[in-house]
């Protein structure tokens, strides 16, 4: 419900919209340098050479070598930036961005529909309660800080 406004009012499709959050947040996380899931791999990794060979490596050390190979990764992101840039749409993508530029809204009639009768009430802001970006700039900020926080000290305690 908090992007229909959005997508409406700049008629884009909400498909176009679902695909570029679903094709850019995996690949993110599986390039980038520190996440909870690169964590996990490296530890896979890490395992994988104890156990498999009896070989001691530096598995973040392997990881970092095999980001030029992680094809899927490089290549969806590519297709995302020069499908927003070019506005080049293909398939069923295609239908849905015309409907959307057409109409204005989401190609689904039927999802409009039933997602039109839905109570969003407990979504909107209380009322006398002023709106602020802190609100989502501080507790995101606080995450961050104590996750490298901890990361340093726990990683400090290894070495």
């Amino acid at each position: 419900p908090i992007m229909k406004p959005v997508s409406d009012k700049m008629k884009i499709s909400r498909e176009r919209l679902a695909f570029i959050i679903d094709a850019t947040a995996a690949p993110i996380a599986g390039l980038a340098i520190v996440s909870t899931w690169i964590g996990l791999e490296v530890g896979l990794i890490n395992d994988a050479f104890i156990n498999g060979i009896g070989q001691e490596v530096d598995a973040f050390g392997v990881f970092l070598q095999t980001i030029p190979y992680r094809f899927y990764n490089i290549l969806i992101l590519v297709f995302v930036f020069i499908t927003s840039v070019l506005l080049k749409d293909f398939g069923p993508m295609y239908k849905a961005e015309v409907e959307a530029r057409k109409r204005g809204l989401n190609s689904n009639v039927d999802e409009v529909a039933s997602d039109s009768n839905l109570d969003h009430s407990d979504l909107e802001p209380k009322e006398g309660v002023e709106l602020s970006i802190w609100n989502a700039i501080i507790p995101i900020g606080v995450l961050v800080i104590t996750s490298l926080i901890c990361f340093y000290f726990s990683g400090y305690t290894v070495i």
